[in-house]
């Protein structure tokens, strides 16, 4: 029996052309960090039963004249599942960088995992998750380790699993309900604009010669509800105070007026019907807005509404990402956005931001003691781009860059300075 195929949607398409054609940009890296030991053969039965019901994470893509298809042939075999052990607090951060360096063999696997296992029963297991941005998105890998750890914590107590299998649902572009646009409306519009904040390399390196970096920053519980409780008194919700504060920041480090900011939208609530979060997928799409502010005179909160009205107005057009789309005209807006030589980034910056969680503080005895998420931008398109997740009212944050467009001594100072500007006002 021939295994299931489907045509990639637009979106989906995007990351499938631009993994291909940028050594693995895009490329979703996730790493949960957990008390105790966790048994590799019970988190390898649990993958194993996320496999079976998600039919994406079956999934390999393979380009065909008329676009990209998934094929669902991928047996759980040959998905990689690494057991490693702990050297040290940091050794994550290391094969995280790694993980990020490697694009996925698409006609194999297009998802894995590694379990990061520490040397005395009291220290802290890690496990690092990755996956094609053709797949999933942020929402979706949230989902997917909720119910890794949930299946796990009953393998470990002896419980029966209950995971039926899930349809493979159609892309994005056929489940939103909207008017159909013009043949390539959208790209057509998107090559006609010039690049909008054309900030400069501080080195260049071609393709394929470029490192992924992170830097990592964390709020308490106590710095994130004051932040909450200023920003709820300023009718500001907490995500357009961290992209004022990107704003600020990005202002006075470039001493520049005009910087564009890319924001992701979940598309699942103009679906018809709606998709919960358990639908696994790439369900997105992205939204720009363009700021002129002056840091010495423009305060966060100012910034901030200034970012929320921007965002509010292009959210109605946010599936106009979807048009009916042909691999040509991606592989032009690709070329000019990312993939052409040249000494400067494209995008501005971005905050890509899961926003609250809904996960328990422990799965059985395993307690969350931090989670980050990362993309790979071999592409060197983003200034910086920001993971954000808040997890039992703590914040943590991922700073995604390119190296040696950028120095990790100019991110961390970066960092700095825009949770400074955050927390200034509480």
């Amino acid at each position: 029996m021939r295994p299931l195929e489907q045509k990639l949607g637009c979106w989906e398409s995007i990351h499938a052309l631009i993994h291909d054609l940028a050594y693995g940009h895009g490329k979703i890296v996730c790493t949960v960090s957990l008390s105790g030991q966790l048994n590799p053969t019970l988190i390898c039965q649990a993958l194993e039963q996320l496999h079976q019901r998600h039919p994406l994470l079956q999934a390999t893509h393979t380009l065909k004249r008329k676009g990209y298809f998934f094929r669902l042939d991928a047996k759980f075999s040959s998905i990689p599942f690494q057991v490693k052990m702990k050297h040290d607090d940091n050794t994550w951060q290391d094969i995280v960088e790694q993980e990020l360096a490697q694009p996925f063999p698409t006609d194999q696997y297009l998802w894995g995992a590694t379990l990061l296992c520490p040397s005395t029963p009291q220290g802290n297991t890690e496990i690092i998750l990755f996956f094609s941005h053709a797949i999933c998105d942020g929402l979706s890998v949230a989902s997917f380790l909720d119910e890794l750890l949930t299946v796990y914590c009953k393998l470990e107590q002896g419980e029966a699993i209950d995971l039926p299998p899930l349809p493979l649902l159609p892309p994005i572009d056929i489940l939103v309900q909207q008017a159909k646009k013009t043949k390539d409306a959208f790209i057509t519009k998107q090559l006609a604009q010039p690049i909008s904040c054309p900030w400069p390399y501080s080195n260049s390196v071609p393709l394929g010669q470029r490192k992924t970096k992170n830097v990592y920053r964390h709020l308490s519980m106590k710095q994130y509800k004051l932040i909450e409780q200023t920003c709820r008194q300023q009718h500001i919700t907490v995500h357009a105070a961290l992209n004022a504060a990107v704003l600020l920041t990005a202002g006075s480090f470039g001493n520049v007026n005009n910087i564009s900011l890319q924001t992701p939208i979940n598309l699942r609530r103009y679906c018809q019907p709606t998709l919960s979060n358990e639908n696994f997928g790439c369900y997105v799409s992205m939204v720009t807005t363009q700021h002129t502010c002056n840091p010495q005179q423009t305060s966060l909160w100012d910034a901030a509404r200034d970012y929320r009205a921007q965002l509010k107005s292009a959210l109605p057009h946010a599936s106009a990402y979807l048009p009916n789309f042909s691999l040509r005209m991606l592989r032009k807006l690709l070329d000019k956005l990312c993939l052409n030589p040249r000494d400067h980034f494209t995008l501005g910056f971005g905050v890509t931001n899961a926003g609250r969680l809904n996960l328990p503080t422990a799965y059985g005895k395993h307690r969350i003691k931090f989670l980050y998420g990362s993309t790979s931008r071999q592409a060197a398109d983003f200034v910086i781009l920001i993971s954000a997740a808040t997890f039992n009212d703590e914040l943590f944050l991922t700073f995604n860059f390119t190296e040696p467009m950028l120095s990790i001594n100019w991110v961390e100072d970066f960092a700095d300075d825009m949770l400074a500007r955050l927390l200034s006002p509480i």
